[in-house]
């Protein structure tokens, strides 16, 4: 099926960037993530007549995480796109063993 691949330190970062939870900021990430295993993308945001980012903020409500497209949510910032959150682990790791 596949990998949802997450770095720890991007995610605290981000979630102080947005003033949330990092454990909500966590949450959602793992949620996206699935969902973009199970075949949702973010051109469509469907998967066989679905709606990904409506899926997305219901499964996300039942564990008590508030909806992150909610425009109070995330003030002027771009959506993060799960891609972003590996490469950027990928040059974490490259720039630590860099340094070493």
């Amino acid at each position: 099926m596949g990998d949802v691949v997450l770095a720890a330190e991007t995610v605290r970062l981000e979630a102080q960037e947005r003033g949330i939870e990092p454990r909500h900021h966590l949450q959602h990430l793992v949620v996206h993530g699935l969902l973009h295993l199970l075949g949702y993308d973010h051109q469509t945001g469907h998967r066989r007549g679905g709606d990904g980012r409506r899926l997305e903020t219901d499964i996300l409500a039942t564990i008590g995480v508030a909806d992150p497209h909610a425009a109070s949510a995330v003030p002027d910032v771009v959506p993060m796109q799960l891609d972003s959150v590996i490469l950027h682990d990928h040059e974490c790791q490259k720039r630590q063993t860099d340094e070493r």
